[in-house]
């Protein structure tokens, strides 16, 4: 059978990587340790400050602030400065009192700090991918994979590598790794691209931020075409296994493009099984995933109440095959 893994930022955890609720935490410890400067906490505290000054939160996620720096940067003069309250490196608020911030340079500046922040390090924060590697060999014995992910970073990549795994194509939004011991073949799909600096080789920023605009300009190719071949790979699989992903209300994008892969081909029976691992689960989370319970290309959806580590120690496998049993 062919199982999909459907990523999100929980899956990243275990190797020292923020989820979108950590982020701002792991901005202000960047800072600490001098890997990033006072120009990034600028730019970050403004996004902050937009988010939780215009919705009345005094907490947002990563995608909230800067969704709304990005809605200011397209909606307004990205000339226009904006005051705002600034946090310091141990995560205090005080007001600073200068001319504000452009938004133009708010914004470059943000997707900048995506790259320090998701970009592949050893730093302090960073933890090995042992966890990752013994997960991924569990599921070889059994599955052929594909990965569709959301994340910037680069686990599954290092992990696939350090498995003695071959890289044999390699653009902005998509890797594949193959054994050459057993021609085994991993494609990973990459929807917001990956940390690192412009690409030289294809000239293009391949940080897509995940918030509610994507440009699927027609030039932008590699992107159209990862997000085509992404949707024909929730189609084709008869497994899919989502494992820390929330799925966010303001990236409908991904909503469309979970709706449309799971729509069967013409004439087609064949249906899904649907598996959500995720800790903490919220009538917030349950009415995300309601849409893809209702599709007729859908057995059931199976919610699973475990962080990543949990899960990735568990007898999985057995439990996938039982539950799967079970229906037929």
């Amino acid at each position: 059978m062919n199982l999909l893994l459907f990523l999100g930022a929980g899956f990243s955890v275990e190797a020292g990587y923020p989820t979108q609720k950590q982020f701002l935490e792991k901005v202000l410890q960047l800072r600490r340790s001098g890997i990033i400067k006072e120009y990034h906490i600028d730019s970050v505290s403004l996004a902050y400050y937009l988010s939780m000054y215009h919705e009345g939160k005094s907490e947002v996620t990563m995608e909230e602030a800067f969704s709304m720096l990005e809605y200011e940067y397209l909606m307004k003069n990205p000339d226009m400065k904006f005051a705002y309250i600034k946090y310091d490196d141990r995560g205090n608020k005080f007001i600073r009192s200068s001319n504000g911030l452009s938004i133009s340079f708010a914004y470059n500046v943000f997707i900048d700090v995506l790259n320090f922040v998701y970009g592949y390090r050893l730093d302090e924060g960073f933890k090995s991918e042992d966890l990752y590697i013994e997960f991924f060999n569990k599921l070889f014995t059994e599955y052929d994979i594909n990965i569709v992910t959301t994340n910037y970073d680069y686990i599954c990549d290092m992990s696939f590598i350090k498995m003695g795994y071959k890289i044999v194509g390699g653009i902005p939004f998509y890797s594949a790794f193959i054994n050459e011991e057993n021609n085994k073949k991993i494609n990973i799909y990459k929807l917001h691209g990956s940390a690192g600096d412009l690409d030289s080789q294809f000239n293009i920023r391949t940080i897509v931020p995940p918030t509610w605009n994507k440009s699927f300009k027609k030039e932008e190719s590699f992107l159209i075409n990862c997000w085509n071949e992404s949707e024909d790979i929730i189609r084709d699989s008869d497994i899919i296994l989502f494992l820390g992903y929330s799925l966010p209300q303001m990236d409908n994008n991904i909503r469309f493009l979970l709706k449309a892969g799971l729509q069967s081909h013409f004439g087609e029976k064949k249906k899904k099984y649907i598996f959500v691992v995720k800790p903490n689960w919220t009538i917030n989370d349950i009415q995300n995933y309601d849409f893809i319970k209702k599709s007729e290309s859908v057995y059931q959806l199976f919610p699973i109440e475990l962080d990543f580590r949990a899960f990735a120690k568990s007898d999985f496998i057995n439990s996938i095959k039982q539950t799967i049993s079970g229906i037929q």
